[in-house]
């Protein structure tokens, strides 16, 4: 079955949060799609999940930017929802 919702995931500097949050939806096996904006990653984190094989069970995309200002926040919120394909989206 398709999932019919996907997380938006904005993070600047909540690593732990990032990690703990995926590692939950793991957990209870919730069926969603994620799309994970980094703005300031850790090298740690960020190595973690470009290896898709660490959360294998998870349907999610990470992506990259560089959230230098709140105009660049604004863009990459805008950018993580045109990659929506789900009927339902949220913002985390």
């Amino acid at each position: 079955m398709e999932p019919k919702i996907t997380f938006l995931l904005t993070t600047n500097g909540r690593d732990s949060f990032t990690e703990r949050f995926l590692l939950y939806i793991e957990k209870i096996n919730f069926q969603c799609k994620i799309i994970i904006g980094d703005g300031k990653p850790d090298p740690v984190l960020s190595i973690k999940l470009k290896n898709k094989s660490i959360f294998k069970n998870i349907d999610y995309d990470y992506i990259l930017f560089e959230d230098r200002s709140y105009y660049d926040y604004y863009h990459k919120s805008k950018l993580m929802c045109e990659r929506v394909t789900t009927p339902y989206s949220m913002l985390i």
